[in-house]
């Protein structure tokens, strides 16, 4: 039974480690999350001038613009999901070290 206790006591150790891991890695995935909405917004506020000093009709710009920076859009989008993945990849190492705290307790 002692066995048991250390392998779970090493396995909370283990993903105790891999939470504060993830905690970095969430913090990171917002700030590209961040960057990559300011980088489309400016891109497309830009797409849209040129566009109006070109003469274009009002209804078309809108859409001309967001074609025209849809690369941007793309990485936005990109970044978005990546930062609801490492979210949720939190959330489950966070599921697991309460799983194996409660698994502890039960065990002593």
């Amino acid at each position: 039974m002692n066995k048991d206790i250390i392998t779970v006591t090493e396995d909370i150790r283990k993903a105790a480690a891999e939470l504060r891991e993830a905690v970095i890695d969430i913090y990171d995935a917002a700030k590209n999350k961040a960057q990559a909405e300011c980088d489309y917004r400016v891109e497309l506020a830009r797409e849209i001038m040129k566009l109006r000093e070109k003469g274009l009709p009002a209804t078309l710009i809108h859409d001309l613009a967001r074609g025209n920076v849809a690369n941007s859009k793309y990485k936005r989008d990109l970044a978005d999901v990546t930062y609801r993945a490492t979210l949720e990849a939190l959330e489950s190492q966070r599921s697991q070290l309460s799983a194996l705290q409660s698994a502890l307790k039960y065990m002593e």
